[in-house]
């Protein structure tokens, strides 16, 4: 696989389902586990919301960590107690698809 100026390269996707997949030697499809690094996210910088979002999916890409809600999670772990507040509707009900995207959304337009 060659790098192409991301962090690390993705390993290959389903055609049908996007998931990370691969095959044994008997050509059996096994899925990958996405990525086990560890990272931190910087505290949430209220001055600069869409600055901040660039910030965390730059280490999302370096970290390989493209799971929905892997980076959901990840999200409401660096939120600080003011700000879940202002979000707890959407972390109480969180969306069945998407949830980072919507939580991303929704923070950033209740920011402006």
């Amino acid at each position: 696989m060659q790098n192409t100026g991301d962090c690390l390269p993705a390993p290959p996707t389903s055609p049908d389902s996007g998931e990370i997949q691969r095959s044994n030697s008997a050509g059996i499809v096994i899925p990958v586990v996405e990525s086990v690094a560890t990272i931190k996210l910087p505290p949430f910088w209220k001055q600069n919301v869409r600055l901040w979002f660039v910030q965390i999916e730059a280490q999302f890409q370096c970290s390989r960590i493209s799971s929905d809600n892997t980076r959901y999670y990840h999200l409401i772990s660096a939120l600080d107690a003011d700000i879940m507040t202002e979000v707890s509707d959407v972390l109480a009900q969180p969306s069945e698809v998407n949830k980072y995207e919507h939580l991303k959304e929704t923070q950033r337009m209740r920011s402006i």
